[in-house]
């Protein structure tokens, strides 16, 4: 709350009293919540996967607190950043053969269809609502339907403002399986206060907490 409170004052004012410093963690597998002790089995859904560095950082976690990673299903649209995401992949799988990883070439969006995407090769990559020099045509896809099947119980979202819309195209998902969730919602201001909102008329159980991992 503090935390919360702290980062709408210093938007407000820019005063550097309320400045937050970075979190020391990993960047979605912190210390101090319980998803080490109710989650003995790993399916990770990781939307914004960019050159593997969640996968990576997981496959770490899930190491070092002896927990099983059955699967990582992981979504990238950059052309640039997937070719990097799958050398990333074929480390992680000579280490740990018995996970499956896959990899989906699309965004994820409220509902299975085509739109522009800015190809930049960077985390910064983005949907886009017009066509650019830059962007390209992609298709995205809903979680509800790509994943109905894999019973996914992490999912996190760094896909640079599409993270709402994302969470519309897994509502079935979060309000059956009450997965952990790992949002972005730094990428537009309403996000900080909307994103929540969102997740609690979908499924009312969850704990939140707000951290920030990088310097703004």
């Amino acid at each position: 709350k503090q935390i919360y409170k702290d980062t709408l004052e210093f938007r407000k004012t820019l005063d550097m009293r309320y400045y937050i410093f970075p979190d020391s963690d990993l960047q979605y597998f912190p210390n101090d919540t319980n998803l080490k002790l109710n989650i003995n089995s790993l399916s990770l859904v990781d939307c914004g996967a960019y050159i593997g560095d969640t996968v990576k950082s997981a496959m770490y976690y899930a190491s070092k607190n002896n927990i099983k990673v059955k699967s990582i299903f992981s979504f990238e649209a950059d052309q640039t950043n997937i070719n990097k995401l799958n050398k990333e992949i074929i480390k992680q799988q000579e280490l740990f053969p018995h996970t499956d990883f896959i990899v989906y070439l699309a965004g994820i969006w409220s509902h299975n269809t085509i739109l522009y995407f800015s190809n930049d090769g960077n985390s910064a990559s983005s949907i886009c609502e017009k066509d650019t020099q830059n962007s390209i045509k992609i298709p995205v896809f809903n979680l509800d339907s790509t994943l109905q099947w894999a019973n996914p119980n992490y999912i996190k979202m760094d896909i640079e403002g599409a993270e709402q819309e994302a969470i519309k195209g897994a509502k079935e998902l979060i309000k059956k399986l009450t997965p952990h969730l790992a949002i972005s919602v730094y990428h537009k201001p309403k996000d900080l206060w909307e994103i929540p909102l969102l997740i609690d008329s979908i499924n009312p159980n969850y704990d939140m907490h707000l951290r920030v991992y990088g310097h703004l």
